[in-house]
């Protein structure tokens, strides 16, 4: 929600955008005013909302809030403030589109209790399922019949999983798996 809300900032000010044909052309103080205004009440809602921990994304949506709310028309660095911003905006995205997201398969005990992310809500929906062939001790009715490569059939117990966000140090156990080059 924050990349799209960071996007959708960037993509109505291509004057701040460094990279853009309109970058440094005058931006419309009513223009800019009327589309925060409507901006508000989506950043609101994600600030209050978000249970992740502080980001660097966070960090910048939060600094276009502290923009929204407290520079006036009759700030007289308010367009510097803006292009400032701007540019920390098209940065985090930049940043974001360039690293895929992590994630990790949590096993404990041979079984699967979940499947977590660092940042969960960058993922493209998929459907997830796990397949276990060790059906020893599975109930009749919890049996899948999984077809082969060969044609064959081979019997399993699955589920469908979804992406939760990382509560632990993926980007540090990443970080460990490199260093042993694995």
């Amino acid at each position: 929600m924050a990349r799209n809300l960071l996007l959708e900032l960037i993509e109505n000010f291509p004057q701040a955008d460094p990279a853009s044909e309109f970058h440094g052309e005058e931006i419309n103080g009513c223009e800019a005013v009327n589309f925060l205004s409507e901006f508000i009440p989506d950043v609101r809602e994600y600030l209050d909302n978000n249970e992740y921990r502080e980001s660097k994304a966070l960090a910048v949506l939060k600094a276009c809030w502290d923009f929204i709310e407290n520079v006036t028309d009759e700030d007289p660095t308010r367009t510097d403030k803006f292009f400032a911003l701007r540019e920390r905006v098209r940065n985090v995205v930049s940043e974001r589109r360039q690293e895929p997201p992590t994630v990790a398969v949590i096993l404990e005990g041979g079984l699967v209790q979940c499947v977590v992310s660092d940042r969960p809500n960058d993922i493209q929906p998929i459907n997830l399922m796990v397949l276990d062939y060790d059906t020893e001790g599975a109930d009749e009715e919890e049996l899948l019949q999984v077809p082969q490569k060969d044609g064959s059939v081979s019997t399993a117990t699955g589920r469908y999983l979804g992406f939760e966000h990382a509560d632990i140090g993926l980007a540090s156990v990443m970080d460990q798996i490199d260093a042993r080059g694995w």
